[in-house]
C-alpha cells in the first residue's frame, strides 16, 4: 500500500509535520518514510521503522530496529534492536545489536559492536567492535575503536582512548594520558590519568580535595601476601630531602614535600610509593601515606638507640658513683693518716 501525503503523516499515533511531500510504504510491521522521488523504498526484516533518505537496508533480516535521519543503518544486515537518531548514526553497522545512537555521526563506524549507547555529535564515532560502551556528550569517546565497557560523560570526554577498556571519564575533556590505558577513572574538567589502574580527580588548578573524614585504605592481612618487617627505616628517612616549592599550576602558595626523582634515586622503581606515568614525559608522582611506615620504623630504630644509650649512661653513672665512693674513702684514709702525725 502506497500513500502520498503533502501535509501530515500519521503512523502508530505519531505525527510528523512536513514542508515537503513524502512517500509512505506500509506492510505488516514494516514502515518507511522517504522524500518524494526517492527510490529507496524496500522491504526489510520484521518490526523495523526507518524515517529519512537512505535509511535502512533493502536486504536486512534484522528486526526491531528504529532509524530516524539521513543514511542511518543503511548497511545493517542481521543487527537487532538498534535505535539510531541523527544523520549517519550507526552508518556502518551490519551485525551489531542493542545499540542506541542519538546525534549526528554517533556510532557512525560501528560494525559488530553491541550494547553501546552514544548520545551527542560524534559520540563513539570510530567504534567498530567495542561493546558495552556509554558515551554522552559531543565527541565523547570519539576515537575508541575496540575498547570495552568504557563510560564517558561530558563533551569530548575520553577522546584519546582508542583500545583501552573499563575506563570512566566524568567531566568536560576528561581524558586518558595514552590510547591504551585500562581501568582508569578521571573526574573533573581536564582530569587525565597517565597510567592504567589509576584514579585522577581534578586538574592542575585544584588546590583542595577533602571530606568529612579521613581516607580509609584496605589493610586486612588476609588481603596481603609476602608479609615481612620493613627494611627501610632511619637510614632512608635521614636520606630524604624535604623541600618547599610552588606548583607551576596552582594557587602560588608554598607547599612542603619531596621530589619524586629523589625518591626514585633512593628506592628505584620497585615500590608503589613512586607513581610512574605512562605519558610521553614519564610524569612521576608520590604516595605520601607510604612514608608513614618508614617513619615509624625510623622512630623505633631511634628508640632502640636511645634505650641502648640510656643503659650506657646508667652504667657510666654507676661507675662514676663507685669511683666517687672510692675517692671519698681515700680522702677519709688520707685525713686519718694526717691526723695521726
Amino acid at each position: 500500500m502506497k500513500k502520498h501525503f503533502t501535509k501530515k503523516a500519521v503512523i502508530f499515533g505519531l505525527v510528523w509535520l512536513s514542508a515537503f511531500s513524502v512517500n509512505m510504504v506500509m506492510a505488516a510491521d514494516k514502515v518507511v518514510i522517504v522524500p518524494m522521488g526517492s527510490s529507496k523504498v524496500y522491504t526489510f526484516g520484521e518490526g523495523n521503522l526507518f524515517v529519512g533518505e537512505g535509511a535502512g537496508n533493502r536486504t536486512m533480516t534484522g528486526y526491531h530496529n528504529t532509524g530516524v535521519g539521513y543514511s542511518v543503518l543503511p548497511v545493517n544486515t542481521t543487527g537487532d534492536f538498534n535505535t539510531a537518531g541523527g544523520s549517519l548514526a550507526l552508518h556502518a553497522n551490519t551485525t551489531g545489536s542493542y545499540n542506541t545512537a542519538s546525534g549526528r555521526r554517533a556510532l557512525e563506524s560501528n560494525i559488530d559492536g553491541g550494547d553501546n549507547t552514544a548520545s551527542g555529535w560524534g559520540a563513539l564515532k570510530l567504534n567498530t567492535s567495542g561493546d558495552y560502551n556509554t558515551a554522552s556528550g559531543s565527541g565523547a569517546l570519539y576515537n575508541t575503536t575496540v575498547g570495552w565497557q568504557n563510560t564517558a560523560i561530558g563533551g569530548y570526554a575520553g577522546t584519546s582512548n582508542i583500545t583501552g577498556s573499563y575506563n570512566t571519564f566524568v567531566g568536560y575533556n576528561t581524558d586518558a594520558g595514552a590510547s591504551n590505558l585500562n581501568n582508569v577513572t578521571a573526574i573533573g574538567t581536564d582530569a587525565t590519568p597517565t597510567v592504567s589502574n589509576s584514579v585522577r580527580i581534578g586538574n592542575g588548578f585544584v588546590t583542595l580535595i577533602g571530606g568529612q573524614v579521613g581516607w580509609t585504605n584496605l589493610s586486612d592481612m588476609r588481603k596481603k601476601k609476602e608479609i615481612q618487617n620493613i627494611t627501610q627505616g632511619l637510614a632512608f628517612i635521614k636520606a630524604l630531602r624535604p623541600v618547599e616549592y610552588r606548583m607551576n599550576e596552582g594557587n602560588d602558595r608554598v607547599d612542603f614535600g619531596f621530589l619524586a626523582q629523589d625518591i626514585e634515586a633512593l628506592l628505584g622503581t620497585d615500590y608503589n610509593v613512586l607513581g610512574i606515568g605512562g605519558d610521553a614525559d614519564r610524569t612521576l608522582s608520590l604516595r605520601y601515606t607510604d612514608f608513614i611506615a618508614p617513619m615509624v620504623k625510623a622512630m623505633q630504630e631511634q628508640q632502640e638507640i636511645i634505650e641502648q644509650q640510656k643503659k650506657v649512661n646508667e652504667q657510666q653513672e654507676k661507675s662514676i658513683a663507685e669511683m666517687r665512693s672510692e675517692l671519698n674513702n681515700l680522702k677519709t684514709e688520707i685525713m686519718a693518716i694526717k691526723a695521726g702525725k
